[in-house]
């Protein structure tokens, strides 16, 4: 019996990463027909050499951009991580680094002001309730949709298109503008903590949605305005391999004990902060003993702070990262996703954690870690923990959220970091276990079994 036939769409590295070389597509194979469809850039890459029905697509010009933008600026009442992603991402912020220079200053006012008011009038007189519509409409028209795509789908007849998206993606909008008019029907994973609430609105919405956990789900019909049936709580592919390693006993990757801190990828005084924890365990022996801090820089930093290992007695780089770090190439078009399979032992042989605002906090949290947020203030950077714990609306959870434990205060943090250490075996684990479901969800059933699932039901109600 011929086998019916599905289309995954694969754009970056944590796509290939998070569902080709962790195996979560195994059972799909099995039953069904895969098709890949993939950005050229990865032509040559050898994690996807294996797979036999591939067509690379090139990226065609549209002017979607500026629709996410105009939707997103229409909607910032919806989420308060709209606001703050249009400051951050239009270079609209009034705030300066303290340590630069005055004359810089003044400089970079006038440009930010000019800015400012440019951005700010395009989205007053597009973005308004009388003008939008036409503008929508005109954008819509001028763009053209993919023509690698639409002659991959008409060539494939497929019955279903799975999408892994961030919810800002312009492939996303033709997919479904296709799958729509050929009568396929298409699913999006959702593939962040914070692309439901901090990108902007899909315009174009797929048949069904597949979100991290509860607060998603809320999320996605309050901010996005799917209908609650469109919307299924079904965890991330990424995470999926954890939960049956963290009650194993894993091998260290160090022959030491350790508290794991976990950097950020917005520029802010991290190699002070390192600094900081690094004194703290020189000055309390009788607490730390051996302990050491490892610390891992985010795979995509921004910040050009860097600490001195010299100058430091107990911290090391984590090795996965330390040559990046050292060498400071941190930048994406050089740096392929991180190998999923040294985290578990990472994560699982840590003390606890120091987490400054990224999904980490999440892992840490599967691996029931006790974690010390950072989100405290630092002087007028736009990008300070403070202003991103309180501008983005997926972070309002974490006060409430057994194990975490959040410094508001640099003054506070060697309280507070004590406090942590002082608890860190203190955690109610079965409501660490409900709050952490509700930011991801996991059962007894494993991520590629509910996808396969979810393909035979959505293949059900094809429309031929």
């Amino acid at each position: 019996m011929e086998k019916e036939k599905i289309i995954f769409v694969i754009e970056n590295d944590y796509h290939i990463r998070n569902y080709i070389t962790s195996n979560v597509l195994d059972h799909l194979f099995k039953h069904y027909e895969c098709f890949f469809f993939i950005d050229k850039k990865y032509k040559d890459n050898e994690h996807i050499d294996h797979l036999e029905r591939k067509t690379f697509f090139t990226r065609s010009k549209n002017y979607y951009s500026l629709i996410f933008d105009l939707l997103m600026w229409r909607n910032r009442e919806k989420s308060k991580s709209f606001k703050r992603r249009m400051i951050r991402t239009k270079g609209m912020s009034f705030h300066f680094d303290k340590k630069e220079i005055l004359i810089f200053k003044i400089m970079r006012l006038g440009a930010r002001f000019l800015r400012f008011l440019y951005f700010r009038l395009t989205y007053l007189m597009l973005g308004n309730s009388l003008l939008f519509p036409f503008v929508y409409w005109i954008l819509n028209f001028l763009s053209q949709i993919n023509p690698d795509l639409v002659n991959f789908i008409e060539r494939i007849n497929p019955k279903l298109v799975l999408y892994p998206s961030n919810a800002y993606s312009e492939m996303g909008i033709d997919l479904v503008k296709v799958c729509r008019k050929k009568g396929i029907r298409s699913t999006f994973i959702i593939d962040n903590w914070d692309n439901i609430s901090s990108k902007s609105i899909l315009w174009e919405k797929p048949d069904k949605i597949l979100v991290w956990g509860e607060q998603t789900r809320q999320q996605a019909i309050k901010i996005q305005g799917f209908n609650p049936e469109q919307v299924e709580v079904f965890g991330s592919s990424r995470f999926d391999q954890y939960y049956p390693l963290r009650n194993s006993d894993l091998k260290s990757h160090f022959d030491f004990p350790y508290i794991l801190y976990v950097g950020y990828s917005m520029p802010f005084d991290e190699a002070g902060l390192v600094k900081e924890i690094d004194t703290i365990i020189s000055e309390n022996k009788s607490i730390f003993g051996e302990t050491k801090l490892v610390y891992r820089p985010h795979p995509y930093r921004q910040g050009k702070d860097s600490v001195d290992l010299s100058e430091l007695k107990n911290t090391i780089i984590d090795p996965q990262l330390e040559e990046w770090y050292l060498e400071k190439t941190f930048k994406k078009e050089r740096i392929a996703a991180p190998n999923l399979n040294y985290y578990p032992s990472l994560l699982k042989n840590a003390e606890m954690v120091i987490a400054s605002l990224t999904s980490m906090i999440v892992e840490s949290l599967i691996f029931k870690k006790k974690t010390l947020v950072i989100a405290y203030e630092e002087g007028n950077n736009p990008s300070s923990p403070f202003k991103v714990f309180h501008g983005y609306h997926h972070f309002d959870v974490l006060p409430e959220t057994e194990g975490i434990d959040i410094c508001y205060d640099f003054k506070e943090f060697k309280n507070n970091f004590l406090e942590s250490w002082k608890n860190k075996d203190s955690i109610n684990l079965p409501l660490l276990e409900k709050n952490r479901n509700f930011l991801t969800f996991n059962d007894d059933i494993s991520f590629d079994k509910r996808l396969l699932r979810v393909c035979q039901e959505e293949i059900k109600k094809y429309i031929n």
